[in-house]
């Protein structure tokens, strides 16, 4: 008698290290767009800036997203196991996980794995908290006149003293989203991002899927 047997080899794309790939090419852009143009006053090259930054602030906040989405995967798909949950709770409670914001099913996932809350209070927290309400506000842009800022005005206080501002625009002009617009917010965006990833992989003992790429995600050429 014989006996065939068929092997079916599966595949799962995952996205999140090539949105952080992208975030860092554009931030590599905005970089070379800013030094072509250096000591030149405003001109249309601005409107490159403006493009690569929020294309970075935007791809980084994604790659966050699909990270954190992958593990959820990964512990689903049982590459990766949660201490503290069976994979049947976790199947079941998934669905109530799914729709949370970002931040929070990074909270989810380390107790699920056995380990306490992150701190709201340190750095790396702080600064992707941050990032990704000025992504929010970018995505759900609603204008304010300069000299009425309320929502403008609180991300623009956040962002203080986290990179030099645009040297393009008058110094009176709003933080958020008008002096950010600069290659300093981009590469701070990439660098916190990739910073919060190294953080959090550490303190919830699981693998950091982006180390083995950090060459390929440098802010300047």
């Amino acid at each position: 008698m014989n006996f065939q047997a068929q092997a079916t080899l599966r595949q799962r794309s995952n996205f999140a290290v090539q949105h952080m790939m992208a975030a860092a090419h554009f931030s590599r852009l905005c970089n070379k767009v800013e030094q072509d143009n250096i000591g030149l006053p405003l001109g249309p090259f601005y409107d490159e800036i403006i493009s690569y930054v929020t294309a970075t602030i935007l791809s980084t906040v994604a790659s966050l997203e699909s990270n954190i989405n992958e593990i959820f995967a990964d512990a689903l798909d049982g590459i990766l196991k949660f201490e503290s949950i069976d994979l049947k709770r976790l199947k079941e409670i998934w669905q109530l996980v799914e729709e949370k914001p970002i931040i929070e099913k990074y909270q989810i996932a380390i107790v699920f794995n056995g380990k306490d809350r992150l701190a709201k209070d340190v750095r790396q927290y702080q600064n992707v908290d941050t990032l990704i309400k000025a992504r929010n506000a970018l995505v759900h842009f609603k204008p304010e006149w300069h000299d009425e800022q309320e929502a403008h005005d609180k991300i623009g206080k956040r962002l203080q003293g986290k990179f030099n501002y645009s040297s393009f625009v008058d110094e009176n002009s709003p933080i958020f989203p008008v002096r950010s617009m600069t290659h300093g917010f981009a590469a701070w965006a990439v660098q916190s991002s990739l910073d919060y990833i190294q953080w959090y992989s550490a303190l919830a003992g699981m693998p950091n899927r982006f180390d083995k790429f950090i060459d390929r995600m440098k802010v300047k050429s």
